[in-house]
């Protein structure tokens, strides 16, 4: 099972404590290859903790951490976890400019929380040396690439997590996810 570092509790464990679902997979998982090969640079306890995770929903199940099932999804017609991207290419089809800013913004984020209850919010760290390599930003529809940083670093983003678990009314953007 995921052990965040020495600083900073589990944070997932914290989640169960508000309703969430959260199983880790039996074998200790590892990222789809095809998400890899994409994002060759990943934060390592970021992708180790994302590969453990099987399920990992709020009791609604509206909100998600994804986890490498998540990420191996291949239904066209399911809830994917690259849909953010997808529905802003659909809205820019054609714009051939304004596709490439779409994919080269995701190129460099990858999603792994979404929250879908009051709209399309989500989580994404960042993978390219371009932006700070780790920091987590949060976005929103309709503008999904207008995010801004809400951790500098993966293991920031943990610490900021617990501590927002932990609190009965959690800051913005936390407050939407948990």
């Amino acid at each position: 099972m995921f052990v965040c570092s020495e600083v900073v509790d589990n944070p997932l464990e914290l989640l169960t404590d508000r309703g969430w679902v959260v199983e880790f997979t039996a074998t200790g998982g590892a990222l789809p290859l095809p998400l890899v090969r994409r994002y060759p640079h990943l934060p390592a306890p970021f992708a180790r903790l994302l590969g453990e995770i099987e399920n990992c929903h709020n009791q609604r199940d509206d909100a998600w951490i994804f986890g490498a099932s998540f990420f191996a999804r291949e239904d066209p017609a399911g809830f994917r976890w690259n849909e953010c991207e997808l529905m802003s290419l659909e809205a820019v089809e054609g714009d051939l400019a304004a596709e490439s800013r779409v994919r080269e913004y995701w190129d460099r984020h990858l999603p792994f929380m979404m929250a879908v209850h009051s709209g399309y919010d989500y989580l994404a760290v960042q993978t390219s040396c371009v932006s700070p390599l780790g920091a987590v930003v949060h976005g929103r529809s309709p503008e999904f690439e207008d995010s801004n940083i809400v951790a500098p670093s993966f293991d920031e983003f943990l610490e900021r997590l617990r501590e927002a678990a932990l609190v009965a009314h959690p800051p913005y953007p936390f407050s939407i996810f948990l």
